[in-house]
């Protein structure tokens, strides 16, 4: 239910759009559907030079918050949708996903039911893959619940913000997204938003559907190692890994997160149909990695995804 004028607004979805046009419909049409919740949808548009503001403007007008930036990355556009919302929690949604009938609802009421120290409820992720026909899947994956900041060392378990209504009020102790970060700034912001309080799951929930593209994440490859792992050094610098993890389980956890990122290259080379690479990566990870060989989750994960 779209906001009124006058009508508290309860959720403030945020859509960071870069040349976006054939997927955003999608992504604000399944906002303005949702029932039982008054929402307000922001768009910004990251400097776009696919017609997208005219189109967006044109075609729903009032019904949206759009706000154009020269192109400075999804997190300074995530960062500006914060500065302009007004509901009372916020979602961020990808620009080509969607969420799915009647989820914001059952988030919103239980987040506002729960106390201050719940700062956040998330449920499964509708998985996506391939242009046509595609493959669809809900992942049975773990889900913690409570204080999940050591479980967030390990993974981003979150996967995807489409997910997660977060109370704006621990979105303002925590800050925003860390626009320097250009891999893992999602986690990164996970893991601080975790030590605010608690994050809650609702497994039985399936609110969005998260699309995976055959060129995702392309550039993981051209990245400087430094670069790659710049979110992870950021996240096990905080003075909480140090309080609360020993040494030890801080180095195993900190080689663990590097693997995730290696791991993601060697999915989106066979993603490319890029074999050869493929098979070097394997090679070179379990030389690298061997305690690879016995994470059969993993392993698991990445071939379903890429194929």
């Amino acid at each position: 239910m779209p906001k009124t004028a006058s009508a508290p607004i309860d959720i403030s979805v945020v859509i960071a759009s870069y040349n976006a046009r054939n997927t955003v419909a999608k992504a604000i049409d399944s906002v303005l559907l949702q029932a039982g919740v008054s929402v307000e949808v922001i768009v910004v548009d990251d400097g776009s030079t696919d017609g997208s503001g005219t189109w967006l403007l044109a075609n729903y007008g009032e019904q949206i918050r759009y706000h154009y930036q020269a192109n400075a990355g999804v997190s300074r556009a995530r960062n500006q949708g914060l500065a302009i919302a007004r509901g009372e929690s916020v979602l961020f949604l990808d620009a080509d996903d969607w969420l799915l009938p009647g989820a914001l609802s059952p988030l919103h009421r239980r987040l506002r039911s729960l106390p201050e120290q719940v700062v956040a409820c998330y449920g499964r992720l509708l998985w996506v893959a391939g242009p046509e026909a595609p493959r669809q899947w809900v992942s049975a994956r773990e889900m913690p619940s409570g204080y999940v900041t050591k479980a967030l060392l390990n993974d981003n378990f979150i996967v995807n913000g489409g997910c997660m209504l977060i109370r704006r009020a621990a979105i303002a102790r925590c800050g925003g997204f860390c626009h320097f970060l250009r891999l893992g700034e999602d986690w990164e912001f996970w893991f601080r938003l975790s030590l605010q309080g608690q994050l809650l799951s609702m497994p039985q929930l399936v609110v969005s559907a998260y699309r995976i593209h055959q060129g995702a994440n392309l550039s993981l490859r051209r990245m400087a190692p430094q670069l790659r792992h710049l979110h992870i050094h950021r996240v096990y610098q905080h003075p909480w890994v140090a309080a609360n993890c020993g040494r030890l389980e801080r180095v195993l956890r900190r080689r663990y997160a590097k693997s995730i990122v290696f791991w993601e290259d060697a999915r989106q080379s066979l993603k490319q149909r890029g074999y050869l690479r493929f098979g070097w990566l394997v090679v070179a990870g379990l030389c690298r990695y061997p305690e690879s060989m016995i994470q059969v989750k993993r392993a698991y994960r990445l071939l379903k995804q890429a194929i």
